[in-house]
């Protein structure tokens, strides 16, 4: 193989075979060919610009005859190529790059040496493909070189030393640049001779970044003619070498949705993506991203690893051959490049990358309204008008015991509310028209202002979508009225008076009243008096409307505003017949209104409602009774 300027990269030499004949007490092996090489002819041809076709051809003979034994080997082997060579002389010329020359190594003490000279051998090899590319140096994993001993001064085994070397060129002379030794070796007669040390694979290693490595041979005793040796100048390096794959880029989750400050997965078999890395300056090598999911809280790997095949800077997807559970995970990516030889690298993982899974689907909302009860005539008005400390025309939207709920889409007098599709996160309530939306909601919970167009007896509806984006059932329509009589409403709670010959009320707070809490007068004796103020906004006629509870525990109250009773009166006598109101109810408890049937001619300004305990509602029952919410209706 040549570069574009027709210099040698990679050579080979003849293609060898064996079969499995023990000999010497060896097994031949695929890496190990025992005695019984065969040279293996081979022909090249060219069948487009860039591709060459190698044909090896066997001697029939030598795979069907009667002393072979199989497995038969065949090792069309590939190295880098030697580029120079040196032969330096104590004292005489030097040989470089002179084809018919030798390697000379030692003290030629022989005839045909006059006179007597020492002689070193120096080679280099281009190892360009092990270059440092964005600033990774490649992992030797071992190194050979090889060389061919064509003559030993001595008729029993000599050695020889491989040594580190600096540049060369024509010019050098003895000694020639030697530099630290870095094996020994030898053998007698002729023949391969390698050196495998760790040295050797260290110093390829250090010498990678330069692209060009040098060695020189030198005998152990430069005085000692039984150490002269000649070897062929195309002495060969072997590296076996992987560079390091680096760690993935570009970890995402596929179809994810980012809320509140987690990554949901839309589906029990999610799809990852990754980008995986690795730094051979010879272009890309095949490598594996691998995926791995752990369980958020012990870090336990999910299933299997999930394997893709790739090469550097292609961005693969791997989507879960198994189904996940509803819970959180993390998923990490790492790259492997593995080369046929068995060498391998492994890049660190990613930094964990956290999700969901979450394909629950949230239950029906409920719906609740203080002001617009259901099936009952609304507390408000339109326009509303609202005095006191509570806000009219509300509906409270929740799903209850689910902390995921994200928001809610609703529609008044439709049971089509709005898409859900493209609302990332329910970031903000998004209105669609004046009676449909979706509302965004807080720790679960949202609070629908009624529009003001809605009027007269209308329903709602809604479904509860949560933060993963799994929408609910629509609900049931609610149905509620509007009032068009001007209606004021007003918490009782922080209005309680104790007035000379009263008795002072007690707070009884529960999350299903309205406020959350209410007035109350547990287990009264008859006569006792229970006071609060009220607030009227202008001067007329109104109806008052206290809301109380009904409990088989509960008794009997009469009214007073502003010290005088609430009844109906005698024309004639002029007597006023108190009305009175009997809380008790067989089981159950129930929050309703209680209506006051005689208007009242009130002046604007704040007034007094008294109540009086009359009694107990059945028998050998209680008397307690609260005072909720009041309503007060203007009357034509």
């Amino acid at each position: 193989m040549v570069s574009s300027t027709g210099d040698a990269l990679l050579v080979s030499p003849a293609p060898m075979m064996w079969d499995s004949t023990a000999a010497a007490g060896t097994e031949p092996s695929a890496t190990s060919s025992g005695d019984s090489l065969i040279e293996v002819p081979v022909e090249a041809e060219s069948i487009q610009r860039h591709t060459t076709v190698l044909t090896l051809t066997p001697e029939a003979e030598e795979l069907t005859g009667a002393d072979v034994t199989y497995p038969v080997f065949i090792d069309p082997s590939i190295g880098p190529s030697r580029l120079n060579y040196l032969v330096v002389r104590s004292n005489a010329s030097s040989y470089y790059n002179n084809s018919a020359e030798t390697l000379r190594v030692g003290y030629c003490g022989w005839s045909g040496c006059t006179p007597y000279y020492s002689a070193r051998a120096y080679f280099s090899f281009n190892i360009a493909t092990l270059k440092t590319w964005e600033g990774a140096n490649p992992v030797i994993a071992k190194a050979t070189l090889n060389l061919n001993q064509v003559h030993n001064g001595s008729a029993a085994s000599s050695n020889v030393q491989v040594h580190q070397a600096s540049a060369f060129n024509s010019s050098t002379a003895w000694p020639g640049p030697l530099g630290s030794l870095l094996e020994t070796g030898g053998r007698a007669g002729v023949g391969g001779l390698q050196f495998t040390s760790a040295n050797l694979a260290n110093y390829v290693s250090a010498s990678a970044k330069s692209g060009v490595i040098n060695f020189g041979l030198r005998a152990p005793n430069e005085s000692d003619k039984y150490g002269w040796k000649r070897f062929d100048n195309n002495p060969s390096l072997t590296v076996q070498y992987i560079f390091p794959a680096g760690t993935p880029t570009g970890l995402t989750l596929g179809n994810a949705l980012a809320c509140t400050g987690r990554t949901y997965a839309r589906t029990k078999q999610p799809t990852f993506s990754a980008t995986g890395r690795e730094f051979n300056s010879n272009g890309p090598v095949p490598i594996d991203v691998q995926f791995q999911i752990l369980r958020a809280t012990s870090d336990t790997q999910v299933g299997a690893l999930g394997t893709i095949r790739t090469q550097r800077g292609v961005n693969v997807s791997w989507t879960t051959g198994y189904t996940l559970a509803d819970g959180d995970y993390r998923i990490r990516a790492r790259t492997v490049t593995a080369l046929t030889d068995g060498t391998s690298s492994t890049s660190p993982w990613t930094t964990p990358v956290p999700f969901t899974v979450d394909t629950t689907v949230p239950a029906i909302p409920d719906m609740k309204s203080f002001t617009h009860p259901i099936g009952r005539e609304s507390v408000t008005a339109d326009p509303v008008t609202v005095v006191g400390d509570h806000t009219g025309g509300t509906f409270t939207l929740s799903v209850p015991s689910d902390s995921r709920i994200a928001g809610y889409a609703y529609a008044f007098n439709s049971t089509t509310v709005p898409s859900t599709t493209g609302h990332t996160c329910l970031s903000a309530g998004q209105v669609t028209d004046a009676t449909r939306g979706i509302i965004k909601a807080s720790n679960g919970t949202a609070t629908l202002t009624l529009p003001p167009g809605v009027t007269g007896t209308s329903t709602l509806t809604v479904k509860a979508i949560d933060e993963a984006g799994n929408s609910s059932a629509v609900t049931v329509p609610y149905t509620f009225t509007r009032s068009a009589t001007e209606t004021h409403y007003q918490e009782m709670e922080t209005r309680g008076l104790t007035l000379p010959g009263d008795t002072a009320w007690t707070i009884n707070s529960q999350p299903m009243l309205s406020g959350g809490s209410q007035l109350f007068a547990p287990n009264p004796t008859i006569g006792n008096r229970y006071s609060a103020r009220f607030t009227v906004p202008t001067t007329g006629t109104w109806a008052l409307q206290p809301q109380m509870v009904k409990a088989n525990s509960y008794g009997k109250v009469q009214f007073e505003v502003d010290g005088q009773p609430v009844g109906i009166t005698d024309d004639f006598t002029g007597v006023v017949d108190p009305i009175e109101v009997n809380l008790y109810v067989s089981s159950g408890v129930y929050n309703s209104p209680e209506h006051l049937p005689v208007p009242l001619d009130l002046t604007a300004g704040e007034h007094t409602l008294t109540l009086i305990s009359t009694g107990q509602g059945v028998a050998g029952g209680g008397a307690s009774f609260t005072l909720d919410p009041l309503r007060l209706i203007r009357q034509p």
